[in-house]
């Protein structure tokens, strides 16, 4: 197919929109993976969030659950802590709703929730009945200690006072130098009993004391023996059942002291022990869980955090690629429409200017005009139409100069036999005036003549008016070859109006791509800024976490000066020997409270140092992301710049292709007129066929005329 001014002019303008589309495309998924970018990384954020929420709740819990076990000497869980279990159940639930939106159904999130959950009904139920179950024992066990040291202390004092009353019997007769010894034995030992007792029972989480048990059993047989020996010097009835009562009480005593309070010693460290196995039990529980959740979630952190890097890196990566994808793609655009259009102008308007040069030569009369042009296309089919139309218009002018030379030839032989025929008159009447019959002899000669010129030149007009109606036809023939050229040169014309269209819509195609240029350089400035409004939100939360960090390690240090009030409790508890036993256990469990405390702000401390070092390599591909959005957003403006220059250039061929659309229109008019001369020439013809056919018909009746003269001078000379 060759290639014609309108293939070119299409081929320019298929061009023009592939490269127009390929910069729309790959500004489209340019901006569709920006935007993408953008979208996860806010989605990564919102999770990363969530997540740390859920680790808050779930440390909130550990530290619930520690501090109900710490305090469980309260006897039960306090309702405001109830209320809080309640609430972290409720923050459990609806951090895991909103996790759940952002990633979807995940399995570890399922355990993380469930692993919570049971830590909170663990604490709420399980470790609460327990607390409540060790009050109730250890209630009901200092009950019993209670009631035997009130029978031990009241014993006492009732053996006190029948020793009292004893003494002053054995004063009153005199005899109380004989038993001032067993006496003050027997109230020393009844003393030092209460006191034993006693002490056993402040001491009764170290159990039963064998020593205390030989020591019980010393005191007893010094009552006893004590009491025996006063029986044996008792005067009286009275001072001998004063002693049976003192004896019996001090059975009573070994009852108490020696049987019931060193079992019930036993039961009371036999409960207790049971109780803080199944503490350690819960404590164990508690720890698993919480370790193993915060396990869960921080590692879940860690690869938010590490996917957000990735994206970010993603996001550099598609920025270059993008960058490097649409300086290749202006570049070639640039060069291949400046070489197309370069093409196509100088293959229209150079051959277009000598054809309109070359018309207008054969327009003011100089058909010897010649021009080369060899392109199988609209112009070349112009130029071959016109050469036709120059050979055509040479040819009929040459038939016509002929023709016109042989009319005249046989005008001039016309006149001159009408000239003869008036001469042969003017002889005939000069005949008939001196003698019929020579004048009529001469005559006959004459008409004979006549006759026969007449003949000749019937024949000749024949011949003339035969010629003259092929160069009618001929001309006819002309006329409608010029109707030819004149459609196209219309047609060129045509084409030419039609391709000024085609280019004005190239035009406004590479002005719609300038403008969608513009318009994805104003998206990439808001990608931009919206860039910069992400990375102030990520400079924000890095000041959170790094004050996140300064909290954390105020904790830590108030972790620590807990730890070492702990050790330094501990320390005072021991040298306070067995009185400092109690406090030696609450100083323990509030080490272990400080150690989990640092433990666990060890943990968010990484956590937090996670999400810091997460977020400056974030804030650092957000910098890079801000710089490529930038050359981005530059090089659209070059683009723009030059689709302007594309505007400009097709703007040029616009007003070219408007010139050789004028240029078209007037060779259509000159050709035209060119048509208009043919036809005045065919009309000429015509009317020159037209008045050969009268002098046919004249010379038809001149030659009849002239038969029946001769008729008549034969008749004459016969008559």
């Amino acid at each position: 197919m060759p290639l014609t001014i309108r293939n070119k002019l299409i081929l320019l303008i298929a061009s023009g929109l592939i490269a127009i589309t390929i910069i729309g495309g790959i500004g489209g998924k340019t901006a569709f993976q920006i935007f993408s970018s953008v979208e996860s990384v806010n989605t990564y954020q919102d999770l990363t969030k969530g997540l740390a929420d859920l680790k808050s709740v779930a440390e909130q819990s550990i530290l619930l659950a520690m501090d109900s076990i710490v305090d469980k000497q309260e006897g039960d869980i306090s309702a405001e802590r109830l209320a809080q279990i309640n609430d972290l159940s409720t923050a459990t639930d609806e951090a895991c709703e909103r996790i759940t939106s952002i990633a979807g159904e995940k399995a570890w999130l399922q355990t993380a929730q469930k692993a919570i959950r049971k830590l909170l009904h663990t604490t709420e139920f399980d470790l609460r009945n327990l607390i409540i179950d060790q009050t109730k024992t250890e209630t009901r066990l200092n009950n019993k200690f209670n009631n035997i040291a009130n029978r031990i202390e009241k014993r006492s004092q009732l053996l006190m006072t029948m020793t009292d009353s004893l003494t002053r019997k054995f004063a009153d007769r005199g005899a109380l130098s004989s038993v001032q010894a067993e006496i003050s034995q027997l109230k020393f030992s009844t003393s030092k009993f209460s006191n034993i007792s006693l002490k056993l029972i402040l001491k009764k989480e170290d159990g039963v004391s064998q020593e205390a048990i030989k020591d019980f059993k010393t005191q007893l047989y010094i009552i006893t023996s004590a009491i025996d020996a006063l029986s044996m010097l008792a005067f009286n009835t009275e001072e001998e059942n004063l002693c049976a009562s003192m004896m019996q009480t001090t059975k009573a005593l070994e009852q108490d002291g020696v049987i019931k309070l060193p079992s019930l010693l036993l039961e009371w460290t036999t409960t207790l022990r049971d109780l803080n196995v199944k503490f350690e039990q819960i404590d164990d529980t508690l720890d698993a869980s919480g370790e193993s959740v915060l396990h869960i979630i921080q590692k879940e952190i860690d690869n938010t955090t590490t996917r957000a890097t990735e994206l970010t890196m993603e996001s550099n990566s598609i920025f270059t690629g993008a960058i490097w994808a649409l300086i290749i793609v202006f570049s070639i655009t640039a060069i291949i429409l400046s070489v197309l259009g370069t093409i196509v102008i100088k293959g229209v308007t150079t051959p277009l200017g000598r054809t309109v040069n070359y018309a207008n030569s054969i327009a003011n009369g100089n058909l010897e005009s010649v021009i080369s042009y060899h392109q199988k296309d609209e112009i070349g089919e112009l130029v071959s139409s016109i050469q036709n139309m120059v050979f055509m218009l040479k040819k009929l002018i040459s038939e016509a100069d002929n023709m016109k030379h042989e009319a005249d030839e046989k005008t001039t032989m016309a006149e001159k036999a009408l000239e003869q025929a008036r001469v042969a008159g003017e002889q005939a009447e000069i005949a008939k005036q001196e003698g019929i019959a020579e004048a009529a002899s001469r005559l006959a000669s004459v008409v004979t003549h006549i006759t026969t010129s007449a003949n000749e030149l019937q024949n000749i007009v024949e011949n003339t008016s035969s010629q003259l109606g092929t160069q009618n036809s001929r001309l006819t023939e002309t006329a409608v070859s010029m109707e030819q050229m004149h459609a196209t040169v219309f047609d060129v014309s045509q084409n030419a109006a039609t391709t000024s269209q085609h280019t004005q819509a190239a035009k406004e195609m590479a002005t719609h791509g300038a403008e969608t240029v513009h318009k994805v350089t104003e998206g990439v400035t808001t990608v931009q800024s919206n860039f910069n409004i992400m990375q102030q939100g990520l400079n924000e939360l890095n000041q959170h976490a790094n004050g996140i960090g300064e909290i954390m390690g105020v904790i830590t240090d108030i972790a620590d000066q807990t730890n070492l009030l702990a050790l330094n409790a501990a320390i005072e508890a021991a040298r306070a020997g067995d009185a400092g036993r109690g406090f030696a256990v609450v100083a323990d469990e509030v080490r272990k409270l400080a150690e989990k405390t640092m433990q666990a702000t060890h943990e968010v401390g990484s956590a937090v140092t996670s999400i810091q070092s997460g977020t400056q390599h974030t804030v650092q591909g957000m910098h890079n992301t801000t710089t490529a959005v930038s050359e981005v957003t530059n090089l659209a403006d070059e683009a723009g710049q030059n689709l302007n220059e594309i505007v400009n250039i097709v703007q040029t061929s616009s007003e070219q292709v408007a010139s050789i659309a004028a240029a078209a229109e007037e060779q259509s008019t000159a050709s035209e007129e060119i048509n208009h001369a043919v036809s005045d020439v065919s009309r000429v013809s015509q009317e020159v066929y037209e008045s050969m056919e009268v002098a046919r018909n004249t010379l038809d009746t001149l030659a009849q005329q002239a038969n029946e003269l001769q008729n008549i001078m034969t008749g004459l000379q016969n008559g």
